[in-house]
């Protein structure tokens, strides 16, 4: 056998190798594929890690939507691992030096078919879910005015 033959025959089977290491069976992990199919809300939420990615702000009128996000907070990661759980990752970029970069927070949904979510700070509303984002939604009166908040979750 020459040489290109060997190469050729040994590329190959690491080819197979290293696929067959990759399953990407949609279960939840950055590795594979992911697909919302046949999965309600809540699943949809713990299916994989979550980046926080953007927070958009409209105050009243809701025609100007600006950024009220801390650059601190683009690389926390969120990872729904129970029905009531939550580890939030800090990422490189941490608020809060002094705190844990990793810590657990709990979570709920009313309803794992709802498009309701309580988070600690507040109670959010799904507005979209897709395979790679999802955008929750609350509005809330602060300082005389009403807010409207978009936060955009990235699959991680």
């Amino acid at each position: 056998m020459n040489f290109n033959k060997l190469l050729l025959a040994s590329c190959t089977t690491l080819l197979f190798i290293a696929s067959a290491c990759d399953k990407g069976d949609g279960g939840g992990g950055t590795n594979g594929p992911v697909t919302i199919d046949g999965k309600n809300r809540q699943q949809i939420v713990m299916m994989q890690p979550w980046r926080w990615h953007t927070e958009l702000d409209s105050v009243e009128s809701g025609d100007l939507w600006v950024t009220n996000m801390a650059d601190c907070n683009t690389d926390d990661v969120y990872t729904f691992f129970s029905t009531s759980e939550y580890k939030v990752n800090e990422g490189d970029k941490d608020c809060l030096p002094t705190t844990p970069r990793e810590y657990n927070a709990t979570w709920s949904m009313p309803s794992a078919t709802g498009n309701q979510i309580v988070l600690p700070e507040a109670t959010f509303t799904i507005l979209s879910q897709t395979n790679d984002e999802m955008v929750l939604y609350r509005s809330f009166f602060a300082f005389g005015e009403t807010h409207h908040v978009k936060r955009f979750f990235r699959k991680n």
